[in-house]
């Protein structure tokens, strides 16, 4: 596997030395000029038909109209250690030109805090250009659970499905126990979303956590026939669409606690859909790419069809991005600690 992986990143750096000999002399061009004919890349760290697939997708259409020269713009999709052979791959392989860009997986930032192996990059050096969408997370439950509210579920064993310790699917469950005390009992293995909320009308499991869109766009019959119940969300704010679910962070009972659940979940969230280029890009073509990117996020053409998508759009700017990764990198080390407790990658001491 290691060796597959080694040959993949040897041929894809063969590739990306012959595309930087091939625009090495326009580095002294203005940003119109260099990209002008050019070919943008957004290599999305996920396989396709998934969320960040869609997101990279309904950017990659409109982002070339407002970049000056007015690039090709293509998406790629390079899945795989969950988001690190993308993020490795454009950190350190792909040309430093502007032409490769990348949309992480949202939790990179803490994770290169908290499980550090295999990843080759520092997202605080990259340059952020920014956020399409604060997606918040949900915990949900099946209206047949035994428990249908916090305080339920603090009496009577929960059982949650998930894809895999630090998963999105796992972290709201884990905050719920360590804030509240809890009883969700975690299920792990399932391969997705879909697969756990097919083991939830089962009976399988319960409940799970993951994303409120992700209901909305693929499990909409779900909330039309009342079959989850919404016990917490999670974001920097609520969700417009959830006024009467209380946030997670509002079961804080100290400034630890709010500080824990601001870093694990709410920090994540405000980059739920970002964008970066590697370190290295001319000051300014990142400007330009910047100021694209906003203006993409406010183009008419992508709003409509972001909205007969169902995929929301809620933008930051690159620098909003950057000050919340900067938030997230300068976590004091007790508090990397306990996020590696919440995430499930060491026991409680």
């Amino acid at each position: 596997m290691a060796t597959a992986i080694c040959n993949r990143l040897n041929g894809l750096a063969a590739i990306s030395l012959s595309a930087v000999l091939s625009v090495s002399p326009a580095f002294g061009d203005t940003a119109e000029q260099f990209f002008a004919g050019n070919t943008v890349r957004i290599v999305v760290g996920a396989g396709g038909g998934g969320g960040y697939d869609l997101y990279g997708r309904v950017l990659g259409r409109y982002l070339g109209e407002h970049i000056p020269g007015k690039p090709t713009v293509i998406v790629e999709n390079m899945p795989g250690g969950g988001g690190n052979v993308a993020a490795n791959y454009v950190y350190n392989v792909a040309p430093k030109t502007g032409l490769v860009l990348n949309m992480p997986f949202m939790d990179l930032p803490l994770r290169q805090l908290t499980r550090p192996q295999g990843i080759r990059y520092d997202m605080q050096r990259v340059h952020w250009l920014g956020n399409m969408a604060e997606l918040t997370t949900v915990l949900a439950v099946h209206k047949d659970a035994p428990a249908q509210s916090l305080e339920e579920a603090k009496m009577v064993e929960v059982i949650m499905g998930n894809s895999g310790i630090g998963d999105e699917t796992y972290v709201m469950p884990s905050i719920a126990n360590t804030l509240l005390g809890t009883k969700f009992r975690f299920v792990s293995g399932y391969p997705g979303t879909a697969a756990i909320t097919a083991a939830m009308d089962k009976g399988e499991v319960h409940g799970r956590g993951g994303s409120w869109i992700s209901w909305k766009v693929l499990n909409p019959h779900f909330i039309k026939e009342k079959k989850i119940k919404l016990l917490a969300q999670g974001g920097l704010r609520k969700d417009p669409d959830l006024p009467d679910v209380p946030l997670i962070s509002g079961f804080a009972r100290n400034d630890d606690d709010r500080a824990i659940v601001r870093l694990v979940v709410a920090l994540p969230i405000g980059i739920s859909r970002a964008i970066m280029a590697p370190p290295g890009v001319p000051k300014d073509r990142v400007q330009a790419l910047r100021r694209a990117f906003d203006a993409t996020m406010a183009d008419p053409d992508l709003l409509a069809d972001a909205n007969k998508r169902s995929v929301a759009i809620s933008p930051s700017t690159g620098e909003v991005v950057e000050s919340r990764v900067a938030e997230i990198i300068s976590a004091t080390p007790e508090m990397i600690e306990r996020a590696k407790v919440i995430l499930g990658y060491t026991k409680a001491k």
